[in-house]
């Protein structure tokens, strides 16, 4: 299934990629003998803490479930927090390859990796010649480039000043040479290589994106069988958290003594898909929360208030 759509704010199209990367996630669950419908609900989940929407297919009790805790919760998916990162996705990053593809693009692969990583980031489609605006730039630390090799010169000005100022890049996949070489003038551009094969490709890349990252994390999980996304409204702060620990020929398998560091600090508590509170260890330093799970099931949200 892809989703074809033409939307004038790129924010908005990157919620449509997203919705589609997550439901090529879901196809992958059809073709595994765990449940359907624990798989189902982690998509319906995740979709709508990415401010993106998927259908329902049946009417299981967990997926009920699930979309009547998304319409009794809007507070918990509010679109108010900053990812820790931006990246910068080329328009025509996620159109499909071909049946003989032997790899997905570069721009899906570094997506998947920064999912995979628990990075917490937002997401811009650079449309042709669409300038960039410096304001948005320097709300993050860091910038993404993912297989963006045909920028016009208006944004690649726009990259080079925000580098100038201090601004960390990141850039993996095609990128002109010219702005590659002015870009590592400034000393703050971090150079991934692709490759013929995706293992290597993306193993360089997150090697890459561990090291750079270190410094601006404001939320991570000692588990990456764990999935992370944060919202915020209402003064309070929501990290999502998913349960993708799948064993074969038994489905999605609950999971015990997670562990969760946020830089925000806050009054903790954690709810469950059902609504109850869960159980938690909570240990405070000048870094910030250290919040230990006992138990995680399917999903779970944490809300921390300041």
């Amino acid at each position: 299934m892809v989703y074809e759509a033409q939307i004038d704010n790129p924010m908005v199209s990157w919620q449509m990629l997203r919705a589609a990367q997550l439901i090529k996630q879901f196809e992958r669950f059809l073709a595994q003998d765990g449940s359907l419908q624990n798989a189902h609900a982690l998509l319906l989940l995740e979709a709508a803490a990415a401010g993106a929407a998927v259908p329902a297919l049946d009417n299981s009790p967990v997926l009920e479930e699930a979309q009547a805790f998304i319409k009794s919760r809007p507070r918990f998916f509010g679109s108010g927090a900053r990812g820790d990162a931006l990246a910068l996705l080329p328009p025509n990053g996620f159109l499909p390859q071909g049946s003989e593809a032997k790899r997905d693009r570069p721009c899906i692969e570094v997506v998947k990796a920064l999912s995979t990583y628990q990075v917490l980031f937002d997401a811009l489609v650079l449309r042709e010649h669409e300038p960039l605006e410096m304001a948005v730039l320097q709300e993050y630390p860091l910038l993404i480039l993912a297989d963006c090799g045909a920028l016009s010169e208006s944004q690649q000005e726009t990259l080079l000043a925000y580098a100038r100022q201090g601004g960390k890049v990141l850039a993996h996949g095609q990128l002109d040479a010219g702005l590659e070489e002015a870009l590592r003038q400034t000393s703050r551009l971090t150079r991934t290589q692709d490759s013929d094969f995706a293992e290597v490709a993306m193993a360089r890349f997150t090697a890459a994106l561990r090291q750079v990252m270190k410094p601006v994390r404001t939320a991570r999980l000692t588990d990456l069988r764990v999935g992370l996304r944060r919202n915020a409204s209402g003064g309070a702060t929501f990290l999502h958290l998913f349960n993708f620990n799948y064993v074969p020929g038994k489905g999605l398998q609950a999971m015990e003594n997670i562990t969760v560091f946020s830089s925000i600090k806050g009054v903790v508590s954690i709810h469950s898909l059902s609504g109850e509170q869960m159980p938690y260890a909570l240990q405070e330093n000048e870094e910030g929360l250290a919040i230990q799970l006992e138990h995680l099931p399917l999903y779970a949200v944490i809300e921390i208030t300041q």
